[in-house]
């Protein structure tokens, strides 16, 4: 697998274990055996191994590996409700291995799950900082046009990070007179997201750098990958690594890196941000908001609405109200 994130969504292959096939409910196991897949196959990633034993690999699993398959899930934007489950079904199949001896500790049960209503950060980003993180890029360079694309598919189109990162060009075409994208989404749904033609303009011209530096990118190529830079007798050149595609945190970095660059927390900044920004920026400008949840691909609008409903309760308080008719 390409990358952490899609590791997670695809997970690894089911196995057979005392803890999962012990539960009454075929539905709870089939629960079980979703969670546990999805972080072996996160381990699989992280270690760069594969999995054939789960009772083996159990005594291996360590804190510090569950706490970045919590993190990597929220970057991902999954539901406080999804990561508390998974952290759950985690904790009860590794004390089922210390009740058999398997472990001697179990090391999740000191990993903390997000409290309900936990949101990344309490607000998106303004419009005004949502610019200057566009602006940040330099694209007189091929790496300031690969980044500039990266950033405007996740604030313009809210792309999820995986999904920027397994785009090819074979995925953009064309649909009632618009530039398109059609791939396979969260959860293995198919989705088309609109291309604004100003961001069709900034690909093609990436495409059309990254030939003139060596890379011809091709229908089925990944349309990111790593750019190195190096000092030739004419000056700084960037030039294409390789044919291998961005890594999810790869992309994570770029993000911090460009809104340390104009002034932004990255410690708050991460991609999912981006996706939060995409969908309060719409609503605050008129989009409709199952129009927004459709282009968001939520499978409610209530997902949508608790993206936006932290600054729309704010904007429109009940406290201004008050303070139309007294003073202090």
């Amino acid at each position: 697998m390409g990358n952490m994130a899609l590791a997670i969504e695809r997970g690894a292959k089911s196995f057979t274990n005392p803890f999962i096939e012990g539960q009454l409910s075929e539905h709870t196991r089939r629960a079980y055996r979703g969670d546990v897949a999805a972080f072996l196959g996160f381990i699989e990633v992280r270690r760069e191994q594969a999995i054939t034993d789960l009772e083996q690999v159990l005594p291996t699993i360590d804190k510090v590996e569950i706490l970045a398959f919590r993190n990597a899930m929220v970057t991902e934007g999954y539901s406080p409700s999804t990561i508390n489950r998974r952290l759950s079904t985690i904790r009860q199949l590794l004390e089922d291995a210390k009740e058999r001896g398997i472990l001697e500790h179990n090391v999740a049960k000191k990993v903390k799950g997000l409290p309900d209503g936990w949101m990344p950060r309490s607000s998106a980003l303004t419009s005004q900082e949502a610019q200057v993180l566009l602006d940040a890029p330099d694209t007189t360079t091929l790496l300031g046009k690969r980044d500039k694309v990266i950033l405007s598919l996740m604030l313009l189109c809210g792309l999820r990070v995986s999904e920027v990162v397994a785009l090819i060009p074979s995925q953009i075409t064309t649909s009632y007179g618009h530039h398109v994208l059609r791939f396979m989404g969260k959860g293995k749904k198919r989705a088309m997201v609109k291309i604004p033609e100003p961001l069709m303009d900034l690909i093609e011209q990436y495409q059309k750098a990254s030939a003139l530096a060596g890379r011809r990118i091709g229908r089925n190529d990944s349309l990111f990958v790593h750019i190195v830079k190096r000092q030739e007798d004419d000056g700084v050149q960037y030039l294409p690594a390789s044919n291998k595609a961005l890594s999810t945190r790869a992309v994570a970095k770029l993000v911090k890196r460009y809104a340390k660059q104009v002034g932004l927390d990255p410690e708050e900044i991460h991609p999912h941000v981006l996706r939060h920004t995409f969908v309060t920026l719409a609503i605050d400008g008129g989009a409709k908001v199952f129009r927004v949840q459709r282009a968001a691909r939520h499978a409610s609008v209530t997902t949508t609405q608790r993206y936006y409903s932290p600054k729309e309760d704010l904007d429109d308080n009940p406290s201004d109200y008050i303070l139309e008719q007294v003073r202090l």
